[in-house]
């Protein structure tokens, strides 16, 4: 053979070898796409995955696709491990799902042939399947997977199909925004709002939401006063006027007088925006804005005592007693008339308000006494002068008859105690003393309320003493006041007997007065003057 037909057969098996089709040359059973050595190892298109299987992870990216287990469903080979890597953009997950047949070699906990997932490259806590069951789709917790499949040398089955796509992470349901701002999901993400009322001062993923104060804006159209809240604002209007349905605008002046006069004890007088309560002339508004109180008034509209009618001139039958209001006045005291007549039996102390015997009382003539009682204070005008102020009381007076000789009789006719509201129990307030023509003194006699009282109690020995705490008449308006008679018998047999008219009147807390609260015994020792009352 000459060199020139070597040649040419050697030309001849070259391009031979470089046809497609020919001997030599490995095609995919499924695919006309030819793979050589260096087959690539990352899937870059949505088409299923039929790489060649080995010790090389593939990598994928795309977000929806399948992988299926080599040869499948002819069935794979032996002593197989292919690892697939699925990930998806962040804010997505993935949903993978077992299709058509599922056959792999079954064996106790999967140690032979078996496909495994995990969300960690090591494979920590995985889902492993095997046998003929055709496991339940499952949604990743992130947005990535770990795909393993093993085959032993032994038995081999038909093998997986699996599909996969990405669905939106719903962040939302964890809790990703601070209050006041609310969460909104996107596609792959979230996005922090702030509600209607607050605006937002941060980025988009973790908004930092800040009050809008609408109050600074054309007084939040409000027609009278704006009041800002967190994440609102509502409307007001001054007193006087009333809200209109819009919630904005308020209506004009609104008559406080119409309904229960306002709350005004005596007149109530209307204004365009308010109202306010007035007096008439001699009282004074109290504090409270409310009621109105006499600028002068008397403890009681009326009084009474009983007057023996051998009751000498200059004696003290009562006292009487005004207070004013709001301050503190001078106080004058007239007697006006006695029985609507000038007064010609009876006088008064203009300063201190006690009524004393002026005449000779005769029962035969005159057994009742009406006395019309006035005080009064002076205030200035406007004009420069004066202008008084007065209250009036009656005092009815009672004529006993004469006691003869060696009869009882008390030292006086009536008796008027004032006694302060924080006087303790048992306390001895007064001591009431009777005189015996016979004797000359009053240590065969006893002596009792005719009446008896809750609060006080009277000794044989004439004592008066409480017997009960007296400090919840300490505020109340008026005073608080007993009545009642003192009976004093004489305890020798005779019958003799005398009675007396008492009042005690409960003063706000003080101490009580010397001249009326004893030292050590407890006994009273008043003054006894023709000029002095028994009152305090």
């Amino acid at each position: 053979m000459n060199k020139s037909a070597i040649f040419a057969i050697l030309f001849a098996i070259l391009v031979i070898s470089v046809i497609p089709g020919c001997k030599g040359v490995r095609r995919h059973p499924d695919r006309g796409r030819v793979y050589d050595a260096a087959q690539r190892t990352t899937a870059t298109t949505n088409s299923t995955l039929l790489l060649r299987c080995d010790k090389k992870t593939v990598h994928v990216t795309q977000t929806s696709g399948t992988i299926r287990s080599p040869n499948y469903p002819q069935g794979y080979e032996v002593s197989l491990r292919c690892t697939w890597h699925v990930q998806v953009p962040r804010g997505f997950r993935i949903k993978v799902r077992f299709r058509r047949q599922f056959e792999l070699e079954d064996s106790p906990g999967c140690t032979k042939d078996f496909v495994m997932l995990s969300t960690t490259k090591q494979f920590r806590n995985p889902l492993i399947y095997c046998g003929g069951a055709r496991p339940h789709g499952i949604i990743t917790p992130q947005n990535a997977v770990w795909i393993r499949f093993h085959s032993d040398n032994a038995t081999t089955g038909k093998g997986f199909y699996i599909s996969y796509m990405s669905v939106d992470e719903n962040e939302c349901k964890r809790p990703m925004c601070t209050f006041p701002s609310l969460c909104r999901n996107t596609v792959g993400s979230y996005a922090c709002d702030c509600p209607e009322g607050y605006a937002n001062k941060g980025r988009k993923e973790s908004a930092r939401c800040e009050d809008i104060d609408e109050c600074t804006v054309a007084n939040g159209r409000c027609e009278h006063k704006c009041v800002n809240t967190d994440g609102s604002y509502y409307c007001m209007c001054r007193r006087g006027f009333k809200q209109a349905p819009d919630g904005r605008r308020c209506r004009a002046d609104k008559n406080e007088c119409t309904k229960n006069n306002g709350g005004c004890s005596h007149f109530c007088v209307n204004s365009r925006s308010s109202y306010r309560c007035a007096c008439p002339v001699g009282y004074a508004l109290h504090s409270n804005k409310k009621t109105c109180y006499p600028e002068i008034s008397f403890y009681h509209d009326q009084y009474t005592v009983a007057v023996s009618e051998n009751t000498q001139p200059s004696t003290v039958i009562i006292k009487v007693e005004a207070r004013t209001f709001p301050q503190k006045h001078i106080i004058t005291y007239t007697l006006l008339s006695e029985n609507l007549k000038k007064p010609s039996f009876f006088t008064i102390n203009s300063r201190t308000g006690e009524i004393m015997v002026s005449g000779r009382l005769d029962i035969d003539e005159m057994r009742n006494f009406l006395l019309e009682v006035e005080a009064s204070f002076q205030v200035p005008n406007t004009s420069g002068g004066v202008q008084y102020r007065s209250a009036k009381s009656f005092v009815l007076i009672d004529i006993r008859e004469h006691q003869s000789e060696g009869s009882l009789s008390f030292t006086h006719a009536s008796y008027y105690l004032r006694v302060p509201c924080n006087t303790s129990h048992d306390t001895t307030v007064y001591r009431v003393r009777t005189t015996d023509s016979e004797s000359g003194g009053n240590a065969r006699t006893r002596y009792r309320f005719q009446r008896k009282l809750d609060h006080f109690l009277i000794t044989n020995g004439g004592k008066i003493k409480t017997q009960m705490s007296l400090l919840l008449f300490c505020y109340v308006t008026p005073l608080k006041s007993f009545r009642t008679s003192i009976v004093v018998r004489d305890t020798t047999g005779t019958k003799r007997n005398a009675h007396a008219l008492i009042q005690i009147v409960i003063t706000p807390p003080r101490q009580l007065s010397k001249d009326i609260a004893g030292v050590g015994t407890g006994a009273i020792t008043r003054r006894q003057t023709s000029q002095s009352h028994p009152g305090p």
